[in-house]
């Protein structure tokens, strides 16, 4: 499908060249002399400089990104900003958005071979469509007879009596459908997957009951803690009141937290437990290793 798509990119480019730039014999070398050669530190290829060089400098950048933008239904509009001395910015934007921008100086923007050359078109379609999907639209399927019927041989199927612009609609509909369901997939399965990183920090504690008890040989000492932990990730924070009870034995000590907040309709059940056990683990493993004291 990439090769495919390459390739076919490339035959819309220099189609477009060679429509562009007319000069006899040299109509059918345009793409070559013009993407695929070194101009030597030249703006423009001598061989198709026009009256003005401006205008063929924003032409050559032109015709590579509209070769691009054949590839997608919705209309995208091109700018390019030429210039003979500097770099020439080019961009394009969809619904007023800006999904593709770079620069280049004019001599430098040739590429050693086809294969190059398909490869940049390539990447810059796919940055576009990075930016293309969240407005689910999609690339343009261009589905000849030709491979309806290849693949019909391929699948032993009748093609008899069949509208062949039907079965393109057809196929359209289930790319889109299918394109539909892996996209919204793709984000519930990325979503599920990641998880926050928190950083927890004690903002207050006090200690509200203590005791301890010794006789015949035991000991008993037992102490409860109430206290507030700041939880930030990313652009998020929030306040929790949290219970900690310590216990010494003459078997020796343990610790337990408990978060005393309720659940945050912002958590799920399951991110919830998962939260709520990282955080009291941190508060257990703080108290142990920065022993607080009487007060706060």
């Amino acid at each position: 499908m990439d090769e495919v798509l390459k390739e076919r990119m490339l035959r819309t480019l220099k189609a477009s060249a060679e429509d562009k730039w007319e000069g006899g014999e040299c109509r059918t070398k345009a793409l070559r002399d013009i993407y695929l050669t070194d101009p030597k530190g030249n703006c423009f290829n001598e061989n198709f400089v026009g009256d003005d060089v401006l205008i063929d400098i924003q032409e050559k950048f032109y015709c590579y990104l509209d070769a691009i933008r054949n590839e997608f239904e919705d209309f995208i509009e091109i700018y390019v900003m030429p210039s003979y001395e500097d770099i020439t910015v080019y961009f394009m934007i969809y619904k007023d958005k800006l999904v593709f921008r770079d620069s280049c100086k004019a001599w430098n923007f040739w590429w050693g071979t086809e294969e190059e050359l398909a490869e940049s078109m390539y990447d810059i379609y796919r940055e576009i469509l990075a930016s293309y999907r969240p407005e689910r639209t999609w690339p343009l399927w261009n589905l000849t007879e030709e491979t309806i019927r290849a693949i019909a041989r391929e699948e032993e199927l009748t093609l008899i009596g069949k509208d062949f612009d039907e079965i393109a609609r057809q196929t359209k509909k289930g790319i889109d459908a299918a394109l539909d369901f892996v996209w919204e997939e793709a984000i519930e399965n990325a979503i599920e997957n990641t998880k926050a990183e928190w950083d927890f920090t004690i903002t207050s504690i006090e200690r509200t009951d203590f005791s301890e008890h010794g006789s015949g040989g035991t000991y008993v000492f037992n102490e409860t803690w109430k206290g507030e932990v700041l939880c930030k990730a990313e652009n998020d924070s929030l306040v929790l009141d949290f219970v900690l009870e310590h216990h010494v034995t003459e078997d020796g000590s343990n610790n337990e937290a408990k978060v005393t907040s309720p659940r945050s309709d912002t958590f799920t059940e399951d991110d919830w437990d998962d939260f709520v056990y990282r955080l009291e683990n941190f508060i257990c493993i703080d108290y142990k290793s920065n022993p607080w004291k009487a007060g706060g």
